[in-house]
């Protein structure tokens, strides 16, 4: 999905911290235990600048909750909550809040495929229809699609955003059976293109292969041998407490967004609640070479397959199995980061250095991805990246001509993000993103004759840049902060 550039009101950012979570209810092949906050092994010095470094980016990029993790030799150092859960009832951040951390469930589902590759039950060389025989896309060349490319996004299948849709027991193989409606970006294996539809087949494959649901394998042969025993697919079992509210920055204010729940989407990252302990035991089983506080999940063999390039995504990075690869403070990095509606998380590992740190926020941008870069950049004892620059506008007093807007209304093809179709309705421009599921309509709110500003009530791709270029062949195209995006047809 493009850059979401969402914003918010400068917070008092309070700094929690928590003994105890509640205990929700469970499936009975799980146990679970209360959520227990570690005491800090930071220095004193290093924690300070840690925690001025945290506060002042979140007033920076108006986040109102953030939780960090930090883990050194295996352990967990520095995992803990700043700012606000909920706005409205005043509850705080801690180590025990859930936050729906978003696509850093990938690589969570890949651990679970390639355990299942280690029991010799499924083949990476296979393809899809061995597991799968029904599988098919619209343009017939689906058949050809093999489990590793799923893995690496290298699969051809296009990019897609589940934002809602249904959590009944057959609803990721209802989606999976629906992409025999699509066509693949390419020929399997011949390109890259980030993929949710990919993971969704890919946690199919788990479903099917394993006898049981997808969140009840993860449940038994991830989250509980890792002791992550309060992370769950949709929201938390009990009603209220430590589950955070998440939030969009929109029109100038800070919004909470309603929760969006699609369970045809659990392996690529719908709706995957987690917190920052649960996270800091993930990340220290993944330095550790799988093992974790009740056994191995997976083998150093594998987890090593798992961080080497299998595909280029630019010039210096590359996407392994579940993950991302390349440098940061002038280290090799493992990393992935989680968008939703209303949250989203940075999972990075450093493992020449065996250090991890990751957030977790309750809204959603660069800004939180950056913070955890800037975090590990101190650690490692580098000079934090710069924060990335606040873009706002306030709401526009420019009157519009609507004749203008004929130029550019029509349908749009977006490269790899569906389609958009522009229209005038009310005296607004409009535009409906087919990209996501179900279509977004978003306001192009106008600033001058060819200068728009989206505007959208869940944050999506909020305060970016549009206008419009005309091409000597009299061709349309569409710029997102000035770099074209797609094409007029």
């Amino acid at each position: 999905m493009m850059k979401r550039f969402v914003l918010a009101t400068a917070l008092s950012l309070g700094v929690s911290w928590s003994t105890a979570c509640a205990e929700p209810s469970s499936p009975p092949e799980m146990q679970y235990q209360p959520c227990l906050q570690r005491r800090p092994s930071l220095p004193r010095e290093l924690k300070e600048s840690i925690d001025q470094l945290v506060e002042e980016r979140m007033r920076h990029g108006r986040i109102p909750g953030l939780s960090l993790v930090v883990v050194r030799d295996g352990k967990p150092v520095y995992v803990r909550g700043y700012g606000s859960a909920n706005l409205e009832s005043g509850e705080p951040m801690t180590a025990c809040t859930r936050v729906s951390v978003g696509s850093t469930t990938k690589s969570m589902t890949a651990l679970a495929l390639l355990q299942l590759v280690e029991q010799g039950k499924v083949d990476l060389e296979a393809p899809v229809t061995r597991y799968l025989p029904w599988f098919q896309t619209a343009d017939g060349r689906g058949s050809g699609i093999l489990v590793k490319q799923l893995l690496s996004h290298t699969s051809g299948m296009p990019a897609k955003s589940l934002l809602e849709g249904t959590t009944d027991d057959g609803a990721l193989e209802r989606r999976v059976r629906s992409f025999s409606q699509l066509s693949l970006a390419f020929p399997p294996g011949q390109g890259w293109m980030y993929s949710n539809t990919g993971y969704a087949v890919l946690g199919l494959i788990v479903q099917t292969v394993s006898g049981m649901p997808y969140e009840q394998y993860l449940a038994n042969h991830v989250f509980q041998p890792l002791g992550m025993n309060h992370t769950t697919f949709g929201p938390p079992p009990e009603a209220t407490g430590h589950l955070a509210q998440g939030y969009a920055w929109t029109r100038g204010n800070t919004r909470p967004v309603p929760m969006l729940l699609a369970r045809e989407q659990h392996p690529a990252g719908a709706s995957t609640y987690s917190s920052a302990h649960d996270v800091s035991r993930y990340l220290a089983a993944m330095l550790a070479k799988g093992r974790g506080v009740h056994g191995r999940v997976i083998t150093p063999e594998t987890l090593h397959q798992m961080w080497q390039p299998a595909a280029a995504t630019s010039a210096d990075a590359a996407y392994g199995w579940g993950w991302e690869l390349g440098p940061m403070s002038g280290r090799q990095a493992v990393y992935h980061d989680g968008s939703v509606i209303g949250s989203g998380s940075m999972f990075m590992l450093f493992p020449e250095d065996n250090l991890a740190v990751a957030t977790l926020a309750n809204l959603n941008g660069p800004h939180q991805q950056e913070l955890a870069k800037s975090v590990a950049a101190l650690l490692l004892g580098a000079e934090p990246p710069p924060a990335p620059p606040l873009v706002y506008r306030a709401p526009s007093t420019f009157v519009p001509d609507t004749s203008v807007w004929q130029r550019y209304v029509g349908d749009y093809v977006l490269h790899i993000y569906g389609r958009m179709r522009l229209y005038e309705e009310s005296g607004r421009l409009l535009a409906d993103w087919t990209y996501t599921t179900p279509t977004q309509v978003l306001e192009l709110e106008a600033y001058g004759d060819n200068d728009f500003v989206i505007r959208n009530d869940l944050g999506i791709n909020d305060g970016m840049n549009v206008s419009f270029q005309g091409t000597a062949d009299g061709q349309m195209l569409l710029l997102v902060d000035g770099q074209p995006l797609g094409r007029r047809l």
